[in-house]
């Protein structure tokens, strides 16, 4: 959901984005009115800041917007696109989980997961994130960890930025009977997601056109939002 807030003519306006989270643009209101000055960061060329001439309207979105719209978040984005991922397996049965990155491409690979033991004799099961950083605060009772793998899956799938960077699948080739995350786990150390590899930066809306960021290839989506279908465009000798 976005926060809009209207401009009148001559005004400026400075955005300031929390740790990159946010998809911010300015759009003018009415045929004179238009942006005099715009600065813009990151591979999405996000605008920060601008001054305009006539009536203007600054839409502030969630980040996942900004990533569904403009970098290509499936599979194939637009050639043999991949997400990062780890695997996190403490010693003991039913407790592995398996972590992937929501982004395909490189910028997952920053993303680290870890486990703590918050020590004493109780405690609550929470998740905190800065940037990349996910950090699970395990659950303690009677002097012990208490908290599944899970149960670890369900938290940070309840915490709003966790969900955003990962998701989460319980590892059905750990050892035990279940094989239903129902193992508790121990403290690990931040394990980094790696091997995500080539993304696409552009325009995915039909027609759009999508830049590889690996080699330079431009593609063009001949298909829906929903169901990209991507062709490469070819290079033209002069």
């Amino acid at each position: 959901m976005a926060d809009a807030y209207n401009l009148r003519a001559g005004q400026a306006i400075t955005a300031t984005v929390n740790e990159g989270r946010a998809h911010i643009r300015c759009e003018a209101v009415g045929e004179s009115a238009f942006t005099r000055s715009s600065v813009s960061f990151g591979p999405y060329l996000i605008d920060t800041s601008w001054l305009v001439d006539g009536d203007a309207t600054v839409a502030i979105a969630d980040y996942g917007a900004a990533v569904n719209a403009y970098v290509y978040p499936h599979a194939g984005a637009p050639v043999n696109a991949a997400q990062a991922s780890v695997a996190i397996n403490p010693t003991g049965d039913d407790n592995g989980l398996t972590f992937t990155a929501r982004a395909y491409g490189a910028e997952g690979n920053g993303i680290t997961v870890a486990y703590v033991d918050p020590g004493g004799t109780t405690a609550a099961l929470s998740v905190s994130v800065y940037r990349q950083a996910i950090t699970v605060s395990l659950a303690r009772a009677a002097n012990a960890i208490i908290t599944t793998a899970a149960q670890v899956k369900a938290a940070i799938e309840a915490h709003g930025l966790a969900n955003e960077l990962v998701t989460v699948a319980i590892d059905a080739t750990d050892t035990g009977a279940g094989d239903d995350g129902s193992g508790i786990v121990t403290a690990i150390a931040a394990t980094v997601l790696e091997n995500g590899a080539r993304t696409a930066i552009g325009i995915l809306q039909p027609g759009g056109l999508l830049i590889d960021t690996d080699n330079g290839d431009v593609y063009r989506n001949s298909g829906t939002l929903a169901a990209p279908a991507f062709t490469q465009l070819a290079d033209v000798t002069p």
